[in-house]
């Protein structure tokens, strides 16, 4: 049996490491990049920026290393902040600029 971690498709081993402090020095992101994250169940939209240290600033001024923490922080329950939150400016998802920044390395 293959474990978890190998298979096609996994993440949670794939991208350890990867924090969002890489993107901005990728140029994937930008210092003021405005991050939302639209809630279905609750039609709530929440938004968060890019600091220079790559944490996430929330409205109220609360601060979060990590995607996950931040939208953990305002879902309530444990999320997937990666996959969550979204760049205004275009749409795009942190996932997928993880996975750009990851692409020339995995070649």
């Amino acid at each position: 049996m293959v474990p978890a971690s190998e298979r096609p498709g996994s993440s949670p081993l794939r991208w350890a490491g990867t924090v969002v402090s890489d993107l901005l020095t990728a140029r994937l992101l930008e210092v003021g990049d405005e991050l939302v994250w639209d809630r279905r169940a609750g039609q709530v939209r929440h938004t968060a920026r890019i600091r220079t240290d790559g944490t996430l600033l929330l409205t109220g001024e609360r601060v979060f290393a990590t995607p996950s923490a931040a939208a953990t922080a305002v879902g309530g329950t444990h999320h997937h902040g990666w996959s969550a939150w979204q760049r205004t400016a275009d749409g795009r998802v942190l996932d997928d600029l993880r996975a750009e920044l990851r692409a020339p390395q995995e070649r």
